[in-house]
């Protein structure tokens, strides 16, 4: 009898074993299959890519962002050519999307490089006329974000790893030049950002389909939605060769 017992559980864990081997055979399929893991293909907030933290790398997208001029910027009548403005280094600069409206987008990148663009954020800075001091200042980031939600989908997978991945207050300074989408008054500012950027590692070439979305509105102390109000919805067609 205590041989069948014994003999029992071995049949049970081996059977145990067996499923767990299994289980780790057909992961390992899909990330094959797919070309690359989800979870490790995007950068986090601790991360240090090409010697800069990852903070550094959104003000580098906003520097990007505010130097193109409004005539050629990619966030408003894009096209594919668009989608190469401005780009050296390691890291691609994705554009971020117009307000209120859906879109999609195609663009071609190098192998190799890893990609970043803003799902939502807020950016606020002493070029702003009406901003006085720090306080204001974050006063005026803190508005941006409030009721923010924000979601990412890459080649049909939820990057679950974007909701860890807001960045806090980041203080730098920002050169604007003439002719900016915003029209703000040219120089050398303070700013203050904070949002939830998408950073990611280089993508295996061939063809990938990015889906960032972000929404925000802001109720009033009446109960009513108030002036603010953003929606971002927007699909890359990206090729990696």
């Amino acid at each position: 009898m205590w041989f069948f017992i014994i003999s029992s559980m071995n049949t049970i864990t081996l059977y145990s074993v067996f499923l767990f081997l299994f289980s780790l055979f057909v992961v390992q399929m899909f990330i094959i299959q797919n070309g690359y893991s989800l979870s490790n293909q995007t950068y986090q907030l601790d991360d240090v890519p090409y010697g800069k933290s990852y903070q550094e790398w959104t003000s580098k997208w906003w520097q990007w962002h505010i130097s193109i001029p409004s005539s050629q910027h990619p966030r408003e009548n894009y096209t594919s050519d668009k989608c190469s403005i401005a780009q050296s280094g390691p890291v691609w600069f994705l554009a971020d999307g117009p307000n209120g409206k859906w879109e999609e987008r195609e663009c071609t990148i190098p192998k190799d490089k890893s990609i970043i663009v803003q799902v939502l954020g807020s950016e606020c800075d002493y070029g702003e006329t009406n901003l006085k001091n720090d306080k204001d200042v974050m006063t005026c980031v803190d508005r941006g974000m409030i009721g923010s939600k924000v979601k990412a989908i890459l080649d049909g997978n939820q990057i679950t790893e974007l909701q860890k991945n807001r960045i806090g207050h980041y203080w730098f300074n920002i050169t604007v030049p003439n002719n900016n989408i915003y029209e703000e008054p040219a120089g050398t500012y303070k700013a203050l950002t904070d949002g939830w950027f998408l950073f990611l590692k280089p993508l295996p070439p061939g063809s990938h389909e990015l889906i960032i979305k972000g929404d925000q509105t802001l109720i009033g102390p009446d109960g009513l939605p108030t002036e603010v109000d953003r929606h971002v919805d927007l699909k890359y067609n990206l090729k990696i060769q």
